[in-house]
């Protein structure tokens, strides 16, 4: 049996045997919500045409087939909650220019509530495709999957009708497929007191203390620890945070912690969101999500009246300008200052069309290795109801990257078109067409590139 063939019956037997669990858990506890979810993609790949040290090269076209399993799983309770969604890829290359791939990505999370409202202990699982190295073009090629499993308490004590203290700990290990991207062990506390000042005005003080241990002999151990004094600002119409504190680290010079952010909803289809940060975070932070406030917890102390968030198109309501996958390439670790703005605006037309219009810039220093990154995105997406069944939708993002250490720049430019038709209510067709284009101070920073793909996606099973 050949190594091709081989992973492929590895990769067939791992579908068949999550699926066989998925049904089986579901059958068990009517309550549960499951969906399984194949697809099967061709598309054409206009290989990124480079250049080196001036001089053209030649571009190459490569076909590739796209197999995909999505599966997911619901499951809550009065003292357990179970969130499972992963997606199981085959990547096969017609030509073998490129690596063929076997994937799993997505995320997990499970947790257990013996006192309701008061103590909660979380599992969660979070597996994510991530830039190797962001000066070369994004091909799959270019991509690792880094997993972070996560556990630890979380302790919510009430001080009267009007104040809380919130508890938590956080233990991770996180891994990558790459050899320069260091495994870690992280360690995360946090505390809050809050206390409600007013029906829409909550204050308080928050704290928090990180430490990881990296497999790295350039990089050993980071840490930091944050002291801040946050203030929210609630309404039907709008949400403030604001916030101020200090930064220590081992790794930086002491720093200072900022953050703002305003979100308001002039209507029930608008949106409007602005925010601010300034604070100290690592790699895998980033990746994560889980960082502009580095550490800190989300601070609320009821449930925001403002957290609407808007399906920007019909059929992703993610950031388009982050779904490209972060700047950052796994060799650049370590902690860094990070400086960052963030505007959004979305609309809704119910049955006719959505668009959303986004624009962020960060700045990151790292310190220890004496490198800066600037980064400017832009994003626009739009999507067209035709009907029930036929939905249209465009996309274009801008990233302008600017390495000031080493006077490099680049400019990528990134467009698309999506359509898709559901046939009924088990199959659905789509055809998506992209284009990428990269130029930069540096010759072999230039590429284009192309992609014209078509999906056929079957519903497997579902009880929603």
């Amino acid at each position: 049996m050949s190594k091709k063939n081989l992973h492929h019956k590895i990769l067939c037997t791992s579908i068949a045997g999550a699926i066989s669990q998925l049904c089986t858990y579901s059958a068990v506890a009517a309550e549960n919500e499951y969906s399984i979810q194949g697809s099967v993609q061709h598309q054409i790949l206009e290989n990124p045409r480079r250049t080196n040290l001036g001089v053209p090269t030649t571009s190459f076209e490569e076909k590739l087939w796209q197999y995909q399993i999505d599966t997911s799983l619901a499951r809550s309770s009065s003292r357990f909650n179970t969130d499972l969604n992963y997606i199981f890829t085959k990547l096969d290359y017609d030509k073998d220019l490129l690596n063929d791939r076997n994937l799993v990505t997505g995320s997990s999370s499970f947790s257990w509530t013996p006192i309701q409202d008061t103590f909660r202990w979380d599992l969660q699982n979070s597996r994510r495709q991530q830039v190797i190295d962001a000066t070369v073009p994004t091909t799959q090629n270019n991509l690792q999957v880094s997993d972070v499993t996560s556990t630890g308490p979380t302790l919510n004590l009430r001080l009267g009708a009007k104040t809380r203290a919130l508890l938590s700990h956080d233990y991770a290990k996180a891994s990558t497929q790459s050899l320069n991207f260091a495994d870690q062990i992280r360690n995360s506390t946090t505390a809050d007191l809050q206390r409600l000042i007013s029906q829409n005005w909550t204050a308080g003080i928050s704290l928090s203390e990180f430490r990881a241990k990296l497999d790295s002999p350039l990089i050993t151990e980071l840490d930091r620890r944050i002291i801040a004094l946050r203030n929210q600002y609630n309404t039907p119409k709008y949400q403030v945070n604001l916030g101020l504190g200090y930064i220590d680290s081992t790794q930086l010079s002491n720093s200072e912690y900022q953050e703002f952010s305003v979100t308001y909803l002039p209507t029930e289809q608008t949106t409007l969101r602005f925010g601010y940060n300034k604070t100290v975070q690592d790699q895998f932070g980033d990746l994560l999500g889980n960082g502009l406030n580095a550490g800190l917890s989300n601070f609320s102390f009821t449930p925001s009246q403002s957290s609407r968030l808007s399906t920007v198109t019909p059929f992703n309501n993610s950031s388009i300008i982050n779904s490209g996958g972060t700047a950052l390439g796994a060799n650049l670790i370590g902690q860094y200052e990070l400086s960052s703005y963030t505007f959004m605006l979305a609309q809704q037309f119910p049955d006719l069309f959505n668009y959303s219009f986004e624009y962020s810039k960060r700045d990151r220093s790292f310190t220890t290795s004496n490198q800066q990154l600037s980064e400017d995105r832009f994003g626009l997406q739009i999507g067209f109801i035709l009907s029930n069944r036929i939905q249209i939708s465009g996309y274009g993002r801008d990233i302008d990257l600017d390495f000031i250490s080493n006077a490099r720049t680049q400019k990528r430019q990134e467009y698309g078109v999506n359509a898709s038709w559901r046939l009924n209510a088990k199959m659905g067709l789509q055809a998506s067409y992209q284009h990428s284009k990269q130029s930069g101070n540096l010759a072999l920073d230039s590429y284009n590139s192309n992609s014209v793909a078509v999906t056929f996606t079957y519903l497997l099973a579902s009880n929603r």
